[in-house]
């Protein structure tokens, strides 16, 4: 169920459909057929008689089939029988390469690999460089011949035209040139073969309905390592990546055939799948569903990203483009497009508004009292235990369930809404980023909608937190005027607060939020609020002291037990629940 394609073309074409060039081409792409460096008069010819000599089954097997098919022209009856959805042409066969007349009217691609074929002796040859308008009018001919085919034949098989062109530079800007100099091969005068070739692509552009791959807008480098060696056509690795991705951008654009194969979702109409070694930062992405990072190891690309740059700077690109991390298993990351994780989850009491994810444990036994009003609190989860901290499990790096069993120890009738900060890698402290602007907005919208549903005033609503959860809630309670208890926030990610980016938000999302809690703060600051911190982590408690300390209440909390920021939630849990309580009105009703 992958999309059959065939190529007339080089290895400028040919070789983004193997392997050693594009490991995963196959999940996309089937090549039903390849008629190889063939010039287009030679293709449309009719079929010539090739008599088998000893010259000829000296030749390996790939240069044999060669021949035959320049001969017998069976690549037209292949593509006849099988139909592909696309052809993929270059005009490599007929800029450098030409013709050799056969007939009148037959032709066959004058190339250095057919020199012992005796049919071939003596014949007149034409080429575009030295034949000029000789050689267009005969190429004009078979080029409409050639559409004439297609378009009877083949009427659902769309033509894709690759604009590629010769190159003479390395990256260390030595050149082809260069080596065949040094080797005593000719020169190729690859300005006017790109001239000519720039000529053969706008002459089919304007006369038929062709797609076009353009490879000559961004400038590559060859390969002085490449597989077949150096040559003008030879290109760096980046290349044949970049190809594919511009060839399934066409594809995906083409909904009549997306819809008839595997390879696009139905329901998102996004790609279903992509894959990519860890270490290819330059590969393009397609708008995939899933992508899946190859580490080769039982490392998950989290850790990876920790310790080699190149997974660092792939994580961040796949992070911006609003992927999550949802799975490892076999050397490979799995990473789903936020918007449709929900297809992953199995847990039955997760509920969504818009793509905020939250549960909701209501009052039990004997912590229901309906003879006083319904109570809401809102907890923001806490980053995961260390053991946890980068799994590549979404719900632990995200939805720690903080404080559990909490209702014990609060008054009655409180409905405890948990909220899960799915986003980017451990979450983004419920902040809006890059990859999801309106996450402030949605999460706001939550939970004022819940509070609509349960029929909760605002005066018995509290938000909460702790560490990046004493973000959203400080944050989100000064925005929405809630009480508010927040434990050491995280309010800042910016300058040397984070030079490691261990959270990995730099460039996702605002660093500094005191600004925005201290605007929220002096606009409109009705409900009490409260912040416990301590001297002993001044990292935190310097940006701490730049809030508007006299429109909430900052409480230092000064223990000798406090020597890190996880320590200052552990050490003042008693002073949370008498303020929790507090703030809940607890003797409100006595």
């Amino acid at each position: 169920m992958t999309i059959k394609i065939a190529t007339i073309s080089s290895c400028v074409t040919r070789d983004n459909f193997n392997s050693s060039f594009n490991p995963y081409y196959k999940d996309y792409f089937e090549v039903i057929a390849h008629q190889n460096q063939v010039s287009i008069p030679s293709l449309m010819s009719e079929p010539l008689e090739l008599n088998i000599d000893k010259d000829f089954l000296d030749y390996d097997l790939v240069r044999q089939r060669h021949i035959k098919s320049e001969f017998d022209k069976t690549f037209l009856q292949k593509i006849r029988k099988s139909q592909p959805e696309y052809i993929v042409i270059d005009l490599y066969g007929d800029i450098k390469l030409g013709l050799i007349q056969i007939s009148k009217d037959s032709y066959i691609t004058d190339n250095w690999k057919f020199k012992k074929i005796p049919e071939l002796f003596n014949k007149k040859k034409i080429n575009i460089i030295d034949d000029f308008d000789i050689y267009i009018e005969i190429w004009k001919f078979y080029i409409d011949k050639l559409f004439v085919f297609l378009n009877k034949h083949l009427p659902n098989t769309k033509v894709i035209i690759v604009n590629a062109r010769f190159n003479d530079k390395f990256p260390d800007n030595t050149s082809v040139d260069m080596y065949r100099e040094k080797s005593k091969l000719p020169i190729q005068n690859i300005v006017k073969m790109n001239s000519l070739w720039n000529q053969l692509d706008s002459y089919i552009a304007k006369n038929y309905n062709v797609l076009n791959i353009d490879m000559t807008q961004e400038k590559y480098y060859l390969d002085k390592n490449h597989l077949w060696g150096k040559y003008y056509l030879h290109f760096e690795p980046k290349f044949y990546k970049d190809f594919l991705v511009n060839l399934l951008n066409i594809v995906y654009k083409d909904e009549v055939l997306t819809n008839s194969n595997n390879i696009v979702d139905e329901k998102s109409k996004l790609f279903k799948n992509q894959k990519i070694n860890f270490d290819d930062v330059e590969q393009k992405l397609i708008n995939a569903k899933r992508v899946e990072v190859i580490t080769n190891s039982d490392t998950n690309l989290i850790k990876l990203a920790r310790r080699n740059k190149d997974a660092y700077n792939l994580y961040k690109k796949l992070l911006e483009q609003d992927y999550v991390l949802y799975f490892h298993k076999e050397g490979v990351s799995k990473l789903y497009k936020r918007k449709y994780v929900n297809e992953l989850f199995k847990r039955k009491d997760l509920i969504k508004s818009n793509e905020v994810y939250y549960t909701l444990d209501k009052p039990k036994d004997r912590k229901i009292n309906e003879d006083i009003p319904r109570k809401l609190l809102v907890i923001f989860t806490c980053m995961p235990p260390q053991n946890e901290y980068d799994s590549h499990l979404m719900p632990k790096r995200m939805f720690t369930k903080f404080f559990d069993g909490i209702e014990r120890s609060l008054v009655k009738n409180v409905y405890t809404m948990r909220i899960m900060d799915l986003n980017v890698s451990h979450g983004s402290h419920y902040i809006s980023t890059v990859n999801y602007q309106n996450y402030e907005n949605e999460i706001q919208q939550a939970i004022l909608q819940l509070k609509q549903d349960l029929n909760i005033q605002d005066e018995n609503i509290v938000f909460y937190g702790v560490s990046k959860g004493g973000t959203g809630a400080l944050y989100h309670g000064s925005a929405l005027d809630f009480k508010t208890l927040a434990v050491d926030p995280i309010l800042n990610i910016g300058d040397k607060l984070e030079d490691n980016d261990r959270r990995f938000l730099k460039n996702l999302r605002k660093e500094d939020l005191v600004p925005d809690i201290n605007k929220n703060l002096n606009k409109y600051n009705t409900m009490d609020k409260y912040l416990i911190c301590s001297e002993k982590v001044p990292l935190y408690y310097e940006q701490d002291m730049r809030l508007e300390k006299d429109k909430l209440k900052i409480l230092n909390k000064i223990d000798n037990l406090i020597t890190s920021h996880p320590e200052v939630s552990r050490n003042t849990i008693p002073e949370q629940l008498m303020i929790l309580n507090t703030l809940l009105g607890g003797f409100e009703y006595n």
